[in-house]
């Protein structure tokens, strides 16, 4: 049974000890992530929508334009 251990912890020791470092390095990566304040520079969809000016989105009815009437329901 002590055979059984000291093999388990005592074999390739290098390789155990630098992947518990990679381990814990991701494990604080992620827990930094998840605690920050989330900083977004691009809209997310169902969130507040963008708005545009008026101008850049539909023409203002001028003298040229005329204003349909809104279609009656059958």
């Amino acid at each position: 049974m002590t055979a059984i251990l000291q093999n388990l912890f005592l074999n390739n020791w290098q390789s155990k000890i630098a992947a518990l470092l990679v381990a814990i390095a991701v494990w604080y990566l992620v827990k930094s992530y998840q605690s920050a304040s989330p900083i977004r520079t691009t809209p997310v969809p169902g969130e507040a929508p963008v708005t545009d000016p008026p101008s850049l989105t539909s023409p203002v009815p001028g003298p040229d334009t005329t204003a349909l009437p809104p279609v009656p329901a059958p």
